[in-house]
């Protein structure tokens, strides 16, 4: 499931293909408001990666097993192309995925730790 944690207004102005939209402070509604279970895998992005990383650390803390954050729009569109290209092409080498991983948590609890020092 890949889900657009920007405001209503932000996805209308367009979105990822087959995104569904629940705003980041609303993310603890999502199995009341869709058929999710807490083994499903979900794919979130925002515009920058900071609110998609409170949603990911939201639904971790709620139980969710399977949840990754791919950051913000751009970065999250590139992530999924080269994932789509990779698995076209039968590529699944688990120490790259490993090392984007790491990458992409490293970025988005830089991207959270910096949304916190603003709020300050």
């Amino acid at each position: 499931m890949l889900v657009d944690v920007r405001t209503p207004a932000e996805y209308s102005t367009g979105y990822l293909d087959g995104a569904i939209n629940i705003e980041y402070e609303s993310i603890d509604q999502l199995t009341k408001h869709r058929n999710v279970s807490k083994d499903d895998h979900i794919t979130l992005y925002c515009r920058s990666g900071r609110r998609s990383a409170i949603a990911m650390n939201t639904l971790k803390t709620l139980g969710f097993k399977h949840v990754r954050d791919i950051g913000g729009f751009e970065e999250a569109r590139d992530t999924l192309l080269r994932e789509k290209e990779g698995a076209g092409a039968g590529e699944s080498s688990g120490a790259v995925q490993g090392q984007v991983d790491k990458e992409r948590l490293e970025k988005s609890t830089k991207t959270l730790l910096e949304g916190l020092k603003a709020a300050e």
